[in-house]
């Protein structure tokens, strides 16, 4: 309660603030039967859209004659009671008044809806007893249902057709994007489709409001909802304050929930328990509301249950509500508060001076937060520069390792001195051979040879002084080696070691297989240089064990509060082809865990100990004390992995810990190689057991989950880091590849990616010979022996294979394309696949074309190649549209909903309901 001279009353002892035509609806049936005068003011934003949106509410009240002022400031006049339906911090735009009173116009949104703010007022009006028992926490409450219903009448449809309307709500929760696409293919058949939008998305989210206006229908804001419910036979949202407006006006209603349900203080939202205890009718899938309609349209059953819910939730209704308002609202205007009241009232104004206090001190913490962020910027513009100058110094280590490359070559010269020995090292693998064929472990002809070899490094030293160290420490910079990777992991002797991997856990076996393959490939002095590498790197693990325990205590002491989450040793951090992994052990490290990337130090990382790649993140060879760790862990593992065994599931489960299993790709020996059977059994047991938390990147693969059980699934496609590929303006440098197409001046068709089985090589060469005008660019890595077969397409003019680029380099090719293609063969793999270079290409803003992959089906700005013929035919629409704007922002809104952040708070979700 403030204190004014009386002097300043104004003649009307009562204001309303509103800004929008929703508040206006709540309060037009009070002002029809005002017994006193009354103020309507409108604020004025300093957002132009929000301020427009309070123009046009001005314009509209004031055509209906009523006394409406646009506050432009704060007004001399000082009134007895303020009506709002929500605060307004900003106490420009705020009339003076003894009382405040807020008008609840919602029950939607109650982490919004009951906060704290609610203390400001010293009355609210509620809708029954279930907001009446929050809100009475900060305040006094009165019940008066929900009035803007008072003389409401129900319409009985004659038509054909039956009437449904759709009532979107505004930001994350809003359903437009999943729906709209349903909503205009089964418009114009037995329903007829009426489309009211929130105020928010009507002024402030462009692209949403572009795409209901091509479904047509569209309801003005003007027209009051009341009318609305009154003539349609049932209504679809999503979540929002549409639910209370059925259950009110006993209206069959159809929820479909595009994210997470919100939870106030740890217990789910009155909207979220209406749905769980199956009070309204829910959909889980946007195909699945056409056939919803027609069940509740011809079943009674869930408009019983919203009559009865309505009973429960609505205490007081008609207009009743109007007369408790306005009785309950006379004693603050004719100053005849009772004294216990007056009590109260003066106790809240200090709670209120109190927390207003708060605020101030707040914002003038926020102003200095922001002078240290400026001070931060200053650094980081300086950091830019220390930058540039360790690039031109590896630039110079580049021109220094290419003559490193040449002394390489001319010592390799001196390693042919070694061919006398080679008869003999070929007769021990010969003998070595035997013992695998016969399945024979003998453990001491192993060691003999590596004694043997070891004997010789004397032999070896002077070379090894001038040339093993460099080799071993400049090897990670030299990708040229991918190609010889790829043989050797192409070749037989590599798919035979797969047949016996499951055998190295009961034997060492492995070492002398291992021994043979090094031989085979790299001679006698690479199988040295190996063991040499092997006892250094567990010389090493066993001599730091003691400082890697101390730094692991020191690394969750300082997290303690944060759950762990342990990724096995499956694939390098540092691999090039930055995927899935990489990018979701990122974003969950920023939701409040302690994550832990293990590696096995296969190719790419060196890693010995910890490595912090983040505040929150590590990456890590020592799987073996994570795994130890005493109580609740999160084993995050890939339905990719070959390595974990399907007993670890229910020793990890049995220990209190939980599993997080992510199936990314059909399980196929094209992606992972040979598959054993306990691959295999593994996930059919994780599947079946619903304590494990299991997230698809598929529809196909969901469908396959959901038929072993009915919980703990989500559906998480890929994603995209959305500001590492749109827009790179400082990128700079043009790669040769490109500066030779360029002078061509065509246009430039690109795909990056692995060149696989799925690859449709055939469809490619198809587009280079009927479109010679065009240049073909392929990036990526050969993943296996598919290409063999196409040499010949290297030689075609307008085709060029650049070969693997890191991820972080991948912009500066990707940023010169035309069109981005994904030209996969339709199969059993790609009808399972959601390729993350889709979203990528979607960040980097061109035109893109696919296959009919039924998961890039799914997108708007994905243009889809139905056969060899239309995908060519695509390509020449897609050029058509580099500059259609239209199609960019629906491109670019798609992008931006596929960020990794979002994914990842999916996933989060589903592991805290479970913990």
């Amino acid at each position: 309660m403030n204190h004014f001279k009386t002097e300043q009353l104004s003649e009307a002892p009562i204001a309303f603030i509103i800004h929008n035509l929703t508040l206006f609806e709540i309060i037009e049936p009070l002002l029809k039967i005002s017994p006193v005068k009354y103020d309507i003011y409108i604020p004025k934003f300093t957002d132009a859209l929000w301020n427009q949106m309070s123009v046009d509410t001005f314009q509209f009240i004031k055509s209906k004659g009523y006394r409406v002022l646009f506050l432009d400031d704060i007004p001399d006049l000082v009134y007895k009671v303020i009506v709002s339906g929500s605060y307004y911090s900003d106490s420009s735009i705020m009339p003076k008044g003894f009382y405040n009173v807020r008008l609840l116009y919602s029950l939607a949104k109650e982490s919004w809806n009951f906060d704290t703010w609610n203390v400001f007022y010293d009355l609210i009006f509620c809708y029954g007893a279930y907001d009446s028992s929050y809100l009475s926490a900060y305040t006094r409450t009165v019940q008066i249902g929900p009035i803007r219903f008072s003389d409401f009448t129900k319409k009985v449809n004659s038509g054909n057709k039956k009437k449904v309307l759709y009532m979107p709500t505004y930001g994350d929760a809003c359903s437009i994007e999943q729906l709209s696409p349903i909503i205009e293919k089964i418009s114009g058949g037995g329903v007829e489709f009426y489309i009211r939008l929130h105020h928010g998305t009507y002024y402030l989210e462009t692209a949403r409001y572009e795409l209901v206006k091509k479904i047509g229908n569209l309801v003005n804001l003007e027209t009051p909802l009341k009318d609305l419910m009154a003539n349609v036979d049932l209504v679809v949202s999503d979540g929002s304050g549409a639910i209370f407006d059925a259950i009110a006006t006993s209206t069959p209603i159809v929820v479909y929930q595009p994210v997470a349900p919100e939870y106030f203080e740890g217990k789910p939202s009155l909207e979220q328990q209406i749905i769980l205890e199956n009070l309204v009718t829910v959909i889980h899938d946007p195909s699945e509301l056409e056939q919803k309609i027609y069940d509740v349209l011809s079943d009674d059953t869930a408009i019983k249950k919203q009559e009865l819910l309505r009973s429960k939730l609505f205490s007081v209704s008609g207009d009743e509500g109007i007369n408790i308002f306005w009785k309950s609202i006379m004693p603050y205007l004719q100053s005849e508060i009772l004294e216990e009241n007056g009590n109260y009232l003066r106790a809240h104004s200090r709670l209120k001076r109190y927390i207003i206090g708060l605020t101030e001190k707040s914002t003038n913490q926020r102003v200095e937060f922001e002078e240290y962020q400026s001070n931060i910027n200053d650094i980081h513009e300086k950091h830019k520069e220390t930058i540039k100058n360790l690039s031109d110094q590896l630039e110079e280590s580049r021109i220094q390792n290419k003559l490193f490359v040449q002394e390489f070559t001319e010592k390799s010269e001196k390693l042919k001195l070694l061919e006398k020995s080679r008869d003999d090292q070929q007769r021990r693998i010969t003998d070595l051979q035997e013992l695998y064929n016969e399945e024979k472990i003998n453990n001491r002809k192993l060691n003999e040879i590596i004694h043997e070899v070891t004997n010789q490094n004397s032999y070896y030293s002077e070379l090894e002084q001038n040339f093993i160290n460099q080799l071993e420490e400049e090897s990670l910079k030299y990708r040229r080696l991918e190609e010889n990777l790829n043989t050797i992991h192409q070749s037989n002797l590599w798919k035979v070691g797969l047949v016996y991997y499951k055998l190295r856990d009961k034997s060492r076996l492995h070492y002398l297989l291992k021994a043979i393959k090094v031989l085979k490939l790299h001679g006698f002095k690479g199988l040295l240089l190996r063991i040499q590498l092997k006892l250094r790197r567990k010389r090493n693990i066993s001599i730091n064990a003691d400082a890697h325990s101390t730094y692991l205590n020191t690394i969750l002491k300082a997290n303690s509060k944060k759950q762990i989450i342990i990724f096995p040793p499956i694939v390098d951090w540092h691999i090039p082809l930055y995927q899935r992994p990489q990018h979701i052990a990122k974003h969950l490290a920023n939701k409040n865990y302690l994550y832990f990337y293990c590696t096995n130090n296969d190719r790419y990382d060196n890693i010995s100990g910890f490595e912090q790649v983040a505040s929150s993140q590590f990456v890590t060879n020592r799987y073996d004390l994570l795994s130890k760790l005493p109580g609740k862990k999160i084993f995050h593992l890939y339905s990719t992995d070959l390595r974990t065994p399907v007993s670890f599931i229910s020793e990890a489960l049995e220990n209190g810990n939980v599993i997080l299993y992510e199936y990314i790709d059909e399980i196929h020996e094209d992606i992972t190689g040979p598959v054993s059977a306990e691959v295999y059994l593994r996930h059919k047991e994780i599947l079946k057991n619903e304590a494990c938390l299991v997230i698809v990147t598929a529809d196909k693969l969901y469908n396959e989950v959901m038929s072993y059980r009915s919980k703990n699934v989500e559906l998480v496609t890929n994603g995209v880091q959305y500001e590492h590929f749109h827009n790179r303006k400082d990128l700079e440098e043009i790669p040769d590849h490109i500066k030779r197409i360029q002078k061509l001046g065509k246009p430039i068709i690109g795909y990056f990616g692995a060149l696989a089985k799925w690859f449709d090589y055939e469809l490619i060469e198809k587009l280079a010979i009927e479109r010679p005008d065009y240049q073909i660019l392929l990036i990526g890595p050969t993943y296996d022996e598919s290409l063999s077969d196409r040499e010949h397409m290297k030689k075609m003019d307008n085709i060029t294979f650049v070969g693997p680029v890191d991820y972080f380099n991948l912009p500066k090719y990707a940023r010169w394309f035309n069109v981005s293609i994904i030209p996969f063969v339709i199969n059993e793999i790609t009808e399972s696949t959601s390729p993350i270079k889709l979203f990528e290409y979607m960040a980097l803003g061109h035109p893109i074309v696919t296959t009919a992959m039924p998961e890039c089906r799914k997108y708007q700005s994905v243009l889809i190649g139905e056969n060899q013929e239309n995908f060519i035919e695509m390509i020449d629409v897609a050029l058509s549209k580099e500059k259609d704007m239209e199609y960019l922002k629906i491109m670019d809104a798609e992008a931006k909903g596929n960020a990794w952040d979002s994914k990842a708070n999916v996933i989060s979700n589903l592991i805290q309901k479970n913990l």
